[in-house]
């Protein structure tokens, strides 16, 4: 198989935006934090990620996560877990189950502070 476009075999990728509506989002994390067997994509914005360099630096903070349907044509709805809180996500998120009841809780920090613990309190 070949890694080069055009070739035989080539690897190739469709791009599909899940969500234009702000920027800076700062690290990815895959995990199922809703317990529904299917893992969630889960990130958030990073304040000032580049130092004044970027669109919206100085807009709300959040973290988000997107349940989603794969196919063809994917569809991401996304959730707030924290928005315009001072909170948001730096350049990792761990998902961890850090009380031992069963469901993953978010572990991140970021430039504004931190570390800060998100507490799933999803019901199950």
């Amino acid at each position: 198989m070949s890694n080069c476009p055009g070739k035989p075999g080539a690897v190739t990728f469709k791009q599909h935006t899940i969500d234009a509506t702000w920027t800076q989002a700062h690290y990815l994390a895959f995990a199922d934090i809703d317990n529904d067997g299917n893992k969630e994509l889960i990130t958030g914005k990073r304040f000032m990620a580049h130092n004044g360099n970027d669109p919206d630096e100085y807009g709300k903070l959040c973290v988000f996560y997107y349940r989603f349907a794969p196919g063809p044509d994917p569809v991401f709805r996304k959730y707030a877990i924290s928005y315009d809180k001072g909170l948001s996500a730096g350049l990792n998120i761990v998902p961890i189950d850090s009380d031992g009841d069963g469901d993953l809780d978010l572990v991140t920090t970021g430039k504004w502070g931190g570390p800060v613990l998100f507490e799933n309190r999803m019901p199950r």
